[in-house]
């Protein structure tokens, strides 16, 4: 990592990951109590923030930071929304936990937010297979709004990859019906 963070900060992080898995009980304590010193003052809460995003960017103890989610408020949760849509799309293992935590926030303010956060790592280079991508931010996008699902489906149909050019077509033929009754529901027209 790159950012300097207070050495507080850090050697509670450092606490919570010798004790996440080993021992529950020491290791609530502790996450609880990282959260405290985080929240004692707002230089070192902002600090907090980017502490976890970096944790976030770097993979780095990606459980330890899932399992700080349960602490953080929705407004804490709102300042690293790009980092939980990466994870909701790269790190499998948590992606319905993820998911969850990303619909938790207010509705419209994620719709607003999440086709720019994803368009950030979509088509990747590093991503050793992009279809896999596509397929969950599809699962996500099918949660939040079928218009954005939509133009995801129409983007995945010219992509040069076989898979997601698939994937973009039966999307677009399962969502067309609800798309086009939406469209007319708000007095759009074809």
């Amino acid at each position: 990592m790159n950012t300097e963070h207070p050495a507080a900060l850090v050697s509670h992080m450092q606490k919570l990951a010798a004790a996440y898995g080993n021992r529950a009980e020491e290791y609530r304590q502790l996450a609880e109590e990282f959260y405290n010193v985080a929240k004692e003052s707002p230089l070192a809460h902002d600090q907090w923030i980017g502490l976890i995003q970096d944790y976030i960017r770097h993979n780095q103890d990606i459980y330890l930071v899932l399992t700080l989610f349960d602490y953080m408020t929705q407004d804490e949760l709102c300042q690293i929304f790009d980092e939980l849509v990466y994870l909701a799309v790269f790190w499998i293992p948590s992606v319905d936990f993820v998911r969850e935590t990303i619909l938790s926030l207010p509705h419209d303010w994620v719709v607003a937010r999440i086709e720019a956060s994803a368009e950030a790592f979509l088509d990747e280079p590093h991503d050793p297979d992009p279809s896999i991508a596509y397929s969950l931010l599809v699962g996500l996008y099918e949660r939040l709004d079928v218009g954005i699902t939509m133009r995801l489906a129409e983007r995945a149909m010219r992509h040069t990859n076989e898979e997601i050019r698939e994937l973009g077509e039966l999307v677009f033929s399962e969502q067309r019906e609800a798309y086009h009754a939406l469209l007319h529901k708000d007095g759009a027209r074809d």
